[in-house]
């Protein structure tokens, strides 16, 4: 029999996407935009979706070893990622500046009705650490699946 069932959830209801062609800088050992623009604000067409989040880039650490940069994202004030390392990280080795690309993904389900903001946030553990190293172009995309 050839004949398929018809596919329930699953199917992408939205996608967004926002890009970053400056390049930020940051000495904070917080989590901060540095008013990168990598956000993204969506309204779920339903409370049962999840959000899948792809983040790609690049960055940069200066010459001090053991300096590291690390990268996470935010919905609203929530850190979704590793409370100390976020979810991309970046470790200066024998003191040679470290300038890198990153990119990652994940799932968020936050039974949410009202809109929700995805933002990328960085900080670094001494040291200066950029985002879109030489105004290369950094990305988010958020994709809401029905559930």
């Amino acid at each position: 029999d050839s004949t398929y069932a018809e596919a329930g959830g699953g199917k992408v209801l939205q996608a967004i996407g926002a890009s970053e062609t400056t390049q930020r800088s940051t000495t904070s050992s917080s989590w901060v935009t540095a008013s990168n623009t990598l956000t993204v604000a969506i309204t779920p067409a339903s409370t049962g979706s999840k959000f899948f989040i792809t983040v790609s880039g690049s960055n940069s650490m200066g010459s001090s070893s053991g300096n590291g940069w690390y990268g996470t994202v935010y919905r609203d004030s929530t850190n979704l990622g590793h409370t100390d390392m976020g979810f991309t990280t970046n470790t200066v080795l024998n003191s040679t500046a470290a300038n890198r690309t990153f990119a990652f993904n994940f799932l968020d389900s936050p039974s949410a009705s009202s809109e929700i903001t995805y933002q990328f946030y960085f900080k670094v553990d001494g040291g200066t650490g950029t985002l879109s190293q030489n105004n290369s172009t950094s990305h988010i995309t958020v994709m809401e699946i029905g559930a």
